[in-house]
């Protein structure tokens, strides 16, 4: 693209559009547009091969800032520029003031003179967007039609979707918990109680009888210990009694 490029200020009522040839281009379309993203397109034009268009009378001069880009048409297939320029559009007097850029001069040379030589006129006319899109259509490059309300209320709804999963997760994870504590210490009660009933048993097989006389209960088995314990202590005092003699 050479003109205009990065903000220039121009003369609304006299702009003049031009751009490099594209190889295998068989005819040109421009696109005017209040953003750059293109959702507001306020001029479209196919200017069949030429690379040098002046739009007369169409554009405001409160120095509103406008977008443009050039789409190239070869057969079916429909390319867009991968650069997009800026100018505002402002009265006569504001552009001479302006001016552009030394170096931007310099670069264009006598090209930008042989281009603004061609003066092909453009009939300038709005494009409602059923028309834009219908156009879009015909030559292969028609937008979706995904408003960006649609997209946000899809992302808003599957941000909730996610979140009510989470909580719904998080809820199922704390009850299987719970449930799983329950049953560990339902299990663990029989075994406590056994435990605890066989202490209590132990304990009752050592309580005291008469604890003035000094008689207490044992169990069998300690007494049967008790007793054989004596016993052979009594048979060691025997021997050693009889060695002695």
């Amino acid at each position: 693209m050479l003109a205009p490029c990065e903000a220039d200020v121009v003369d609304g009522t006299e702009v003049q559009f031009s751009w490099e040839p594209v190889d295998e281009a068989e005819r040109y379309i421009l696109q005017v547009a209040e953003s750059a993203r293109f959702d507001t397109i306020v001029l479209e034009e196919d200017v069949d091969t030429h690379t040098s268009v002046r739009v007369a009378d169409f554009f405001p001069t409160d120095e509103q800032t406008f977008f443009w880009r050039v789409l190239s048409v070869s057969g079916e297939r429909v390319s867009e520029t991968q650069r997009v320029e800026s100018f505002v559009a402002a009265d006569a007097e504001a552009a001479e003031a302006y001016g552009g850029l030394p170096e931007q001069k310099e670069d264009m040379g006598p090209a930008f003179e042989l281009v603004r030589a061609a003066k092909d006129d453009v009939p300038a006319r709005m494009v409602a967007p059923d028309a834009r899109f219908e156009r879009e259509k015909e030559v292969g490059v028609a937008e979706e039609g995904i408003a960006t309300g649609q997209i946000a209320g899809i992302a808003i709804s599957i941000i909730v979707v996610i979140s009510v999963a989470v909580v719904v997760l998080f809820a199922w994870t704390n009850v299987t918990q719970q449930e799983v504590r329950d049953r560990a210490v339902s299990a663990q009660e029989p075994v406590a109680a056994e435990t605890n009933a066989e202490g209590q048993r132990q304990i009752s097989e050592y309580e005291a009888v008469d604890p003035e006389s000094g008689t207490y209960r044992i169990p069998i088995d300690r007494a049967i210990d008790l007793v054989v314990e004596e016993y052979n202590a009594q048979e060691a005092g025997d021997s050693s009694e009889e060695n002695g003699q």
